[in-house]
Formats: structure tokens, sequence, C-alpha cells
């Protein structure tokens, strides 16, 4: 049976989203043309993966949208000239079978609508006029696709979005509605880490996948859906083919095999993400090791996501710069605004900001670091909650310091009850102290953890009477 697929590319918003992100890492060069190149190369590998035997899919259309005559001041010459950023892409588009289609621009901001209004148009139109088509890769971070995303999955087609670090972190109904969601960075990493392994040969024992993919959760657990193939299959020096399983792709494969792999899958804040089973997460008698206690803060509720400490200093010295100026005003911001304006904030500073920023306030919000906004009497409650209302740093923070001496003691009470409930003894201070700081403790921070986990459950009984 020969199947159908189609490609749209909203070409601008892709450029700009990936030469913004690259701006922040001078060790990657941005060109966009080896991008496209390498774009392409990824589709045409997921559009074949997953097929029956005697089945085809080719693609019949590819098409990416923009205004090619777009301008910009060009700041890098003295006279200012304009910089006319996508004209030179429509030839290596078509070189690429790709079909430029051109929006023209009547004023700044219609150019982005009329190109998303065409896309949607053009999308909806082929699932209409070619039934064969069961399978569309839409390449932008817009949330304004997210109609058309349900429109053609109602009419029974797969859905993957491919979106960049940073513009795609807030859109949440491109991630929560479309059938397959992933980051261009993650899957250029999983394509050369599979180029890297030198695997070629195909492995259909599930039982060999699942050791290898506990191997390999040892040391990312998490892991998002989209790096599982290029990592399982270098452990195992041999491809990961979900097709071998009966599935179309490797999300597929693990949501239907979790059982028979031993692990979890859930909706995390960015992509699909894969977990060893809950029941491990409990370190056995005597295996205190930053491992289990990373393990034992993300399985057990609340959820704790433990940061990298560079970016931790990052996102609370944002977090303080955001909500308190230089002379003490505490501003009040709603926790999405907070979100989403650190983030703006640290995204050329942290990858993957918006996970970080999240699992970061999470942290402080549950440790007590805000407290509501005030209400008609001046009373300003300090929380330790998730909530949504507008809220303020709490009083006593009164630098950024301040969100870390906070946060750190809850931490450190939530493993020490975490560890009390599973019978598994005390905090290893040690093993605690270079895990918070990246086995890097200074003398006064591990002096610090001996003497938080020295109380047995610090701030207890203060969050009790919170």
């Amino acid at each position: 049976m020969v199947r159908g697929a189609a490609l749209f590319i909203d070409l601008e918003n892709f450029f700009l989203s990936r030469e913004k992100l690259l701006e922040g890492r001078p060790n990657e060069s941005f060109n966009f043309a080896e991008e496209l190149s390498e774009l392409v190369s990824i589709v045409r590998e997921k559009v074949g993966a997953g097929l029956r035997n005697g089945d085809e899919r080719r693609m019949v259309l590819m098409r990416a949208y923009a205004d090619f005559s777009a301008r910009r001041s060009d700041r890098s010459k003295a006279d200012r000239r304009f910089d006319y950023y996508l004209r030179e892409f429509s030839r290596e588009l078509m070189g690429l079978g790709i079909e430029p289609i051109q929006v023209f621009r009547f004023s700044q901001r219609s150019s982005k609508n009329a190109a998303d209004m065409r896309l949607a148009m053009d999308a909806t139109a082929l699932m209409r006029e070619n039934p064969a088509v069961d399978h569309v890769t839409i390449v932008s971070g817009d949330a304004d696709f997210t109609p058309v995303v349900l429109e053609m999955k109602r009419h029974g087609v797969y859905v993957c979005v491919i979106g960049v670090q940073g513009s795609t972190m807030q859109q949440g109904g491109l991630l929560g509605f479309s059938d397959e969601f992933d980051f261009f960075d993650d899957l250029k990493a999983a394509r050369a880490a599979l180029e890297e392994s030198g695997a070629s040969k195909g492995v259909e024992d599930i039982a060999r996948v699942r050791d290898a993919l506990h191997t390999v959760l040892k040391e990312r657990d998490p892991l998002v859906f989209a790096a599982v193939k290029a990592l399982v299959s270098r452990e195992m020096d041999a491809v990961l083919n979900p097709a071998d399983f009966g599935c179309r792709n490797v999300g597929e494969f693990l949501k239907r095999n979790t059982a028979e792999l031993g692990v979890h899958v859930y909706k995390g804040g960015d992509d699909w993400e894969v977990t060893a089973q809950a029941g491990d997460a409990v370190p056995a008698d005597g295996d205190h090791t930053a491992h289990a206690y990373r393990r034992l803060l993300r399985k057990m509720s609340p959820k704790l996501i433990l940061v990298p400490q560079a970016d931790w200093q990052v996102i609370v010295r944002t977090v303080f710069t955001l909500l308190r100026d230089d002379a003490g005003n505490r501003e009040c911001l709603a926790r999405q605004d907070i979100i989403d304006r650190v983030v703006e904030m640290c995204e050329s500073e942290i990858q993957d900001a918006g996970r970080s920023v999240r699992a970061a306030l999470f942290q402080m919000y549950r440790a007590g670091c805000f407290e509501r906004a005030p209400d008609d009497s001046g009373t300003a409650p300090r929380i330790r909650s998730w909530v949504d209302d507008p809220v303020r740093l709490f009083t006593e923070v009164r630098s950024a310091d301040d969100l870390t001496s906070i946060t750190v003691p809850y931490l450190v009470s939530e493993l020490a009850r975490r560890l009390a409930d599973a019978g598994s003894g005390r905090i290893d201070a040690e093993v605690l102290a270079n895990l918070l700081y990246d086995s890097e403790p200074s003398a006064e921070q591990r002096e610090e953890i001996e003497r938080l986990v020295g109380e047995g459950d610090p701030g207890e009984e203060e969050r009790e009477q919170g």
C-alpha cells in the first residue's frame, strides 16, 4: 500500500528561532542552508519509520512559507544597509525539493499572520484532496497551528511537530495535541549519536532493549523520547527500529511496551519522557548514591527535579532581579508570568531554559520563597504551594542567595522524609552535598548540609506553621 506524507515549514519562524537560539551558543555556528538539508533528511527518516512489510510512504508535498523579501537593518555594516535574510534560501529550498511559497508583507504583523493562514489552508486542503496522506510534519513553534493540528487528527492524519527550544516552550497546544513533538536540536543530536555509534544491524529482542534502556536511564533519568533511539542503539551497538516491534515510532514502542521494558512514560513539560518504574525510586538499604537520591526526589510526590548548580544560580539571580528592584520594592506577578519572563531572560545562558526554570521555581514555591499579593487589609500570607495567583518575594528574601538558603533546607527535609518513609536510613551528607553542588561543594556548603542533615528534618515545624 502506498501512503502519502507532507512537510509544511513556517520558514521565518524556524529561521529566527534557530538564529536566536544559536546566538547564545558561541561555539556553534549558524548555517541555515545546512540546517534545512538536515531537517529534510530527518523528516524523510521519520516518514519512512514504522511501515509494515509491503507498505510504502512517499513525500507528496513539501512547502516552506515566508515573505522572502523581508528585510531588516544589518548592524554589521556601517551604513546600516538592509539584510534580506531569507532571499537566498529560496534556491536552497528548491534544491531540496521544497516549494517556496511567497507570502507578501503588507505590514510588520500581517506577514506572519498571512503565512500562518496560508500554511493552515494548504494543510487542510491537502487532507481533503488527498486521503492517502496519513503523515504530516509541521515545522514551527507557533501555537496558532493548534486548530489545524486538531483538524488533521480528526481526519486520521498522524501529525508530527518539530519546534525550536526557547520559542516553543510556552506553546502548550502544539506540545499537547500533536501525535509526536520533537525539538530540532534533540533530533540532530539523536541522529549524530546514531551515526557516531556506527550501529547498522537491527535488534528484535525486547529483553536486550530493556537492559540497554535501563543502563542509559542510570545516567539520564528521565529521558525524552527523541533521545531514546540514539542512546539505546549506541548501548546495544545495534539499531533500535520500532518497526521490528510493529510500531511506527519510538514513542509508540515505549507506550505499548511499558510493562515489558519496566518503565513509566508520561507527558513532561516539553515532550514525552520515559523513566524507570516508580517502584525503583526507593534506594535499597545502603544504596545512598547521588543517582538514588536524585531518583527519589523526582519519583515521589511532590516531584522535585534538581537543576545543575550553574543554571540554578542564573535562575535565582534572574528571579530576584525580576521581582525586587534596587529600592527594595517587590513586584507582584502571576506564576505563568514569572515563568515566561524568567525563561526569556535566561534562555541565552541555559539550554532548555523552560524546563529548568519551571523545576527551580516549583522548588522555591514549595520552600516558601513567595507570599501572596497583599489583600485589602494588607495581609500577605506566605505560600508553600504551586498557586496561579499573583505572588511576590517573601519579605525575608533580600538577596538572590536567600532564595537558595530557603530552598536547600526544604530539599534536605523532603529527602529525609522520603528516606524515612522507605526505611532507608539517614541522608549521607557527603553524597547530598556533591549532588546539590555538582560535585564541587565549598567547605561552607558541606558544613551547611551536614548541619541540616544533623537536624533530621529541618523546616518541618516551620512548614506546619505555614
